[in-house]
């Protein structure tokens, strides 16, 4: 048998818990494996469905990025048995492990369980990546920046005579990151977060700023929950160099992240040579100096970690603010089911729970959208594509056009499968 097997263990036609497979003559390549943080009763957290004798299966493992959503995963796939490497940039590769003690511990203080003991995160070996041509254990693999986060990579492989292209979370459209594209190849899994949609970032900010103008210029305060890796910095910047007339207060964790981005020239498009000193930022660090930021009078406002409104800084934003009809939160991004962030637009929730502060969503582009999508195809040439990171109603309109040009397309997981 020549053949080769693409297909999704889950994060096809979903959002989150993205684990996809090559199944070749010499056993199964896996990239990435991560979580989806979503609460449904008493359950915190969902996993890819992989078993022992999957993990038994696996020949090696490519990590796109740090996100938890790509990589929380990793202690189950070592506690049912693998034993062999992660690859992933060397950024990803500081990052991740962070990444995923934070999912245990947020699943920990949620009354979640794991479906792996503690140690097993400890059991993970990584292996670095540089950008351009890599071998791994006989594997050609070539790696390109994605746009998407620090560290964050596309991986392309040949395999058997035909070529495929994982594109981790990859952005046309990146703020500060650079983007690397992809030679032609065969087939694709291809992210497509915004897939329904096409989306100017340029239109995105303009919107942003100016919501956050006319609520600051009322009176009012406006949170913007952020993860400090990826999107996190690019907002910061924004929200810095604008100013608004107002005190802007940022949590620290957002800025240390800016600030290393800002030390890796090699992944940024242009580097900030002003850095994020506006007169009037000013860095959180701690519980006291946070009631000091929400104790200012008149407009403000707040820069938290964890875009889905999870994480304990935020929440004390959050809680602070959630009376306030004059106050706005902003979320920028995915708010998965069960979180603060997506309760802020459901009406039953909002009931419940004395919600009056005002919410809006507006999407900072970090994944591609379904213009990107039909673009990046006509470039690469690929005759078949899975695709992931949004849910099966939204890919309508792309399988379409993906049908009417020839093109094999999914938007789900294993049983459906794509063979090369």
């Amino acid at each position: 048998m020549n053949e080769i097997k693409i297909f999704s263990f889950s994060g096809s036609g979903e959002n989150g818990r993205n684990c996809y497979a090559l199944q070749t003559e010499q056993g199964i390549i896996l990239l990435d494996c991560g979580v989806k943080r979503e609460t449904v009763g008493e359950q915190v957290g969902f996993y890819p469905p992989l078993t022992e004798e999957v993990a038994s299966q696996v020949r090696m493992v490519f990590l796109s990025h740090c996100h938890e959503d790509h990589s929380a995963a990793l202690p189950m796939l070592y506690h049912l048995g693998y034993n062999g490497e992660v690859y992933a940039a060397q950024e990803t590769i500081d990052a991740a492990p962070g990444m995923i003690r934070k999912w245990m511990a947020y699943v920990e203080k949620q009354g979640g369980s794991l479906p792996f003991p503690q140690s097993a995160a400890e059991k993970i070996r990584f292996s670095p990546l540089s950008l351009g041509s890599n071998l791994v254990n006989g594997l050609p693999v070539e790696v390109g920046r994605s746009g998407h986060v620090l560290g964050g990579v596309w991986f392309q492989f040949p395999v058997q005579g035909k070529k495929v292209l994982y594109t981790g979370d990859m952005t046309l459209q990146p703020s500060s990151l650079a983007v690397d594209l992809p030679e032609p190849c065969d087939a694709a899994i291809m992210n497509c977060a915004y897939a329904g949609q096409c989306i100017s970032q340029e239109k995105q900010y303009q919107k942003l700023l100016e919501l956050i103008e006319t609520t600051v210029c009322a009176g009012g305060k406006v949170l913007l929950p952020l993860p400090p890796k990826g999107r996190g910095s690019d907002v910061l910047k924004l929200v810095s160099a604008h100013g608004f007339g107002v005190p802007v207060f940022v949590e620290e964790q957002i800025v240390t992240c800016y600030q290393e981005l800002q030390k890796k020239s090699l992944w940024l498009s242009q580097a900030d040579e002003q850095g994020t000193c506006a007169a009037n930022l000013t860095i959180v660090k701690n519980e006291n100096e946070r009631q000091q930021a929400l104790n200012t009078a008149g407009g403000a406002v707040y820069l938290a970690s964890d875009g889905m409104l999870t994480a304990p800084d935020g929440l004390v934003y959050y809680n602070a603010l959630k009376a306030d009809v004059n106050s706005l939160i902003i979320i920028t991004g995915h708010a998965a089911a069960g979180t603060v962030g997506a309760g802020l637009f459901d009406e039953e929730y909002r009931r419940k729970n004395d919600v009056s502060v005002r919410a809006e969503k507006i999407i900072c582009k970090v994944h591609l959208d379904e213009q990107d999508a039909l673009s990046l195809q006509e470039r690469l040439g690929f005759k078949k594509v899975i695709l992931f990171h949004a849910i099966k109603e939204k890919n309508k309109s792309l399988l379409e056009s993906f049908k009417e040009r020839n093109i094999e397309a999914l938007a789900g997981s294993w049983p459906q499968t794509i063979t090369l």
